[in-house]
């Protein structure tokens, strides 16, 4: 993301590994199918959704909550990272 990338396996990388940590078959399941048709979404959302410094705050608040093991705390910065990356139509 410092040469102006997107970073778009890293992200994917992050979501499958949260889905991971849910020990969550069917998420993971649902992901293996739908990584390729997301890839676009993500694209689309993280060239939207501005400068790194808009998205890596949200990733960071959703990881914090997850290694305290906040549940309500993830469930909040995952709705708020959706938010913010929320492509307008």
């Amino acid at each position: 993301m410092d040469r102006g990338e997107l970073a778009i396996e890293e992200d994917s990388e992050f979501h499958y590994a949260i889905a991971l940590a849910a020990r969550n078959g069917v998420v993971l399941k649902v992901l293996d199918v739908f990584m390729d048709l997301m890839r676009e979404s993500r694209e689309r959302s993280l060239q939207v959704a501005g400068p790194p410094a808009k998205v890596i705050p949200g990733a960071r608040r959703i990881l914090s909550s997850i290694r305290h093991h906040d549940a309500a705390g993830a469930e909040a910065a995952m709705r708020q990272h959706l938010e913010d990356v929320k492509i307008s139509s």
